[in-house]
């Protein structure tokens, strides 16, 4: 399983960087996906780009779920929560590979 959660404290705090950036965000959005894509694509050399790009949406999104759960003030809850969605992507991602 690919670990694509090393650079995502530095991801997250872009993205939620000063709203005044749209531009600069974007690009940083951009280039968050395409790497992720290549992570996703290196780790199962038969993923295309279309279908690596879709999960690469999906895992900078949950990415961004994280940041919020780990920002919740409720700290029993939020261990929780994060195992459920670390859980959960690892199981799509798990899925989504095979299938590859």
């Amino acid at each position: 399983m690919p670990e694509l959660h090393k650079d995502g404290e530095a991801i997250i705090r872009l993205m939620d960087a000063n709203k005044g950036w749209p531009v600069k965000r974007e690009e940083f959005r951009g280039a968050a996906l395409k790497r992720i894509t290549k992570t996703l694509m290196l780790y199962r050399p038969g993923l295309t780009a279309n279908p690596a790009r879709d999960m690469a949406f999906i895992v900078f999104h949950n990415m961004k779920a994280m940041k919020t759960l780990s920002n919740m003030a409720d700290k029993k809850a939020r261990s929780g929560a994060i195992k459920e969605l670390r859980g959960i992507t690892q199981l799509y991602l798990k899925n989504r590979l095979k299938r590859t």
